[in-house]
């Protein structure tokens, strides 16, 4: 097997992060490509170090997610299939990367265009985003938009609690709240103290490990084995929705591929998805995942 990357630089609240593109050469005729995108900020190992370890065939859990998407888009080209073509997807959510971004007017669009869930990433500044989210909450009543919000185990208990406590202090009621991601850091009590005291819904996204207070596993199919992650929340009787890893539009494509076939499968297990519609139409360029207008301009460095 012969291995080509190709790197590529998204940008997140205007911090470019760095993800490659990979090419599969599984046998003479059977080529296949896939992304990786870590996060380093979140944990992640460096984006070097995990083509150092596919190089050297040290293959960890994402490595294992690329390998997969690239073998279902190998075969998909040798047998001229576009596997975009047949995606029946879940509703979606509308993220919002920051709170900044975050006003009347683009709640009303988000509504105009058919959305019922605005995803907010919650990074920084509690204090002042609870004060702009309890400014706002009579527009997301208003235009029937529920808001989900996401902190990335960035804070305490104690600060995920005067956020919330500030909010209902402004507003009387969290109704308008549809979940939250990874709400502090902490153990299941922090957060079942936090899911009872405001009557509020929990999802684990990189927080699942031992985790018995999430009623709902998020999952990332650009590092996480999908049907795994659904026999977890089965086995638990969780909700799941999909999210891309906010990469290459390539990988949201195979996020996009992972979350319908559950979809299919168990459409009332799966809540609105963190899917890109944008990236999917690109995904329709020839065969496979597509892309192949890109991947045929794009410069491609020799790994193994």
């Amino acid at each position: 097997m012969n291995i080509w990357f190709s790197k590529y630089h998204v940008e997140f609240n205007t911090k470019p992060i760095e993800g490659a593109l990979l090419k599969f050469c599984f046998s003479p005729g059977l080529v296949g490509y896939s992304c990786l995108q870590p996060w380093e900020d979140l944990g992640d190992v460096s984006l070097d170090r995990q083509l150092i370890n596919l190089k050297n065939a040290d293959i960890n859990t994402v490595l294992k997610q690329c390998l997969y998407f690239a073998q279902i888009d190998a075969q998909a080209r040798r047998d001229k299939i576009n596997l975009s073509q047949n995606f029946k997807l879940p509703p979606v959510h509308y993220l919002v990367s920051s709170t900044k971004n975050l006003n009347t007017d683009l709640i009303k669009n988000v509504s105009s265009q058919g959305y019922e869930l605005i995803k907010l990433k919650v990074i920084q500044n509690l204090a002042s985003s609870a004060l702009q989210i309890s400014q706002l909450a009579k527009d997301f009543k208003k235009f029937n938009i529920k808001l989900r919000l996401d902190f990335n185990s960035k804070f305490s208990f104690s600060e995920a609690e005067n956020f919330f406590n500030q909010i209902k202090k402004e507003v009387g009621n969290l109704d308008f709240i549809d979940l939250i991601e990874d709400p502090c850091v902490g153990n299941d009590g922090a957060w079942l103290k936090l899911q009872d005291e405001f009557n509020l819904v929990l999802a684990a996204d990189r927080e699942i490990s031992g985790r018995n207070d999430a009623k709902v596993i998020v999952i990332k199919p650009a590092i996480q084995n999908t049907d795994e992650m659904v026999s977890l929340a089965q086995s638990s009787g969780k909700k799941v929705f999909f999210t891309s890893n906010l990469e290459h539009a390539f990988g949201a494509g195979c996020a996009a591929y992972e979350a319908s076939r559950i979809y299919n499968l168990y459409p009332k297990m799966v809540l609105p998805c963190g899917l890109l519609k944008s990236d999917l139409l690109m995904a329709k360029e020839g065969f496979g995942f597509g892309f192949d207008i890109e991947f045929e301009k794009r410069e491609w460095g020799f790994l193994v």
